[in-house]
């Protein structure tokens, strides 16, 4: 169907150049042939060769006016299917992109991280544990803390994971990174900041307690 298109502007085109040649080259042509000894009638004189060279002339112009007509509109019913082409086209990822996001938030892992302490004295950890629950709708495939791998980690369970302290007195690592695949394959890293929480215990006292916080998140998506 463009390719047709294209055809039919072509021969518009060449049309519209051919008449204008033609519109140029006509008046020496009458010019000519009004003064050569061409053997008429003797009723055919001047005024009858002006009013058919007339005649021809003007239908020449109406020819091209309806012409270039036709190739306006032909180009401006074109430009009005391509834009609607590329808005369609647009709406259509529009759509994709939002189903694609949704997807994504259902099936995305909800990990929480909380340090549960270690080996060591005086809170100067060799290694510590972290305890990671999944609170997610759905089971995280593949879990890797910190190099430390975990094939599955099903809705609503928990996991404790002993993580190596990289710091040279030991302790809870500032950072942590994580990831994760959900049911579908799309894949997840994140990483985690350590942060310090305030709480009351039953003696109505402050304890300064620690917990992991998402601090950036990428996500891989599956291609299907």
């Amino acid at each position: 169907m463009k390719k047709n298109k294209k055809t039919i502007s072509s021969i518009l085109k060449t049309g519209i150049v051919v008449i204008l040649c033609a519109m140029c080259i006509c008046p020496f042509i009458v010019n000519c042939v009004m003064f050569a000894p061409i053997l008429t009638t003797p009723d055919l004189g001047d005024r009858e060769w002006l009013g058919f060279w007339g005649s021809y002339l003007g239908s020449c112009i109406g020819g091209i006016c309806s012409l270039i007509t036709i190739y306006v509109t032909i180009k401006y019913y074109d430009k009005q299917e391509t834009e609607h082409k590329q808005e369609l086209k647009d709406q259509i990822l529009k759509h994709e992109n939002e189903i694609q996001e949704e997807i994504i938030r259902k099936y995305r892992p909800l990990l929480i991280l909380h340090p549960c302490g270690g080996s060591g004295f005086d809170g100067k950890y060799n290694s510590f544990f972290v305890n990671i629950q999944n609170v997610s709708e759905y089971a995280a495939i593949d879990i890797v803390v910190e190099n430390i791998y975990k094939q599955i980690l099903k809705k609503d369970s928990e996991k404790t994971f002993s993580i190596k302290s990289s710091k040279t007195e030991g302790g809870y690592n500032d950072y942590l990174s994580v990831s994760a695949k959900d049911v579908l394959g799309n894949e997840y890293n994140w990483k985690y900041q350590l942060i310090t929480v305030n709480e009351i215990n039953n003696l109505e006292k402050k304890e300064k307690t620690y917990s992991y916080k998402i601090v950036e998140e990428q996500c891989k998506k599956v291609v299907r």
